[in-house]
């Protein structure tokens, strides 16, 4: 059997730290359905992003909405953007 990679997504809102572990259940015609444990860590970003508005279209120009970039924490190295 071939393998297959599956993305687990944790949600933005999730505070920077160690998530705590969790079963994933993965199920597909003609497969066993398995549990799959899974864990990982949530970073903080070197950048954010604000925007002054909640959607801009594609063809608005370069003038459609202003955006403020921001460093969340103080870094021990340069930042090259």
């Amino acid at each position: 059997m071939a393998a297959t990679t599956i993305s687990v997504r944790i949600a933005a809102s999730t505070a920077a730290g160690t998530l705590a572990s969790a079963n994933v259940m993965v199920a597909a015609t003609n497969v066993t359905t398995a549990n799959v444990a899974v864990s990982g860590t949530v970073t903080q970003p070197a950048l954010t992003l604000v925007l002054a508005t909640n959607s801009v279209a594609e063809n608005a120009g370069a003038v459609a909405t202003t955006g403020t970039v921001g460093i969340p924490a103080s870094l021990g190295t340069d930042l090259v953007v």
